[in-house]
């Protein structure tokens, strides 16, 4: 699969299935990402609605153009995010949009069940 490179999607290093110390033999499926230091969209959106009483529209702007962005440019390579969805949309300190979990789409394509 073609390795996904765009500046708002999150990077994943790797992913895989690993049987934990608990005893039960069955193996769990683990997605390691870049760490975004940010917060998920929704408390984003709940911030500015208590601020502002909705979204400002520049933001809101930016954030329904960026992720659509971000989606076209991981079709072009080939994989579909699968789980769009608030909690996958962070916003960065500076106001960066960045899509993530693109880790699903990799792991159900490699053969790991997420």
């Amino acid at each position: 699969m073609a390795k996904l490179t765009h500046t708002t999607i999150v990077s994943v290093f790797d992913t895989g299935e690993d049987i934990l110390s608990d005893g039960d033999g069955v193996p769990t499926p683990y997605i390691v990402m870049e760490y975004v230091e940010g917060r998920p969209l929704v408390p984003v959106l709940d911030a500015d609605v208590r601020e502002h009483g909705a979204m400002p529209a520049d933001r809101a702007l930016r954030i329904t153009g960026d992720v659509p962005a971000t989606l076209e440019s991981s079709h072009e390579s080939g994989p579909v995010h699968r789980d769009i969805e608030p909690g996958n949309v962070m916003v960065t300190k500076r106001g960066v949009v960045e899509v993530m979990d693109f880790g699903i789409a990799r792991a159900v394509q490699s053969g790991v069940t997420p």
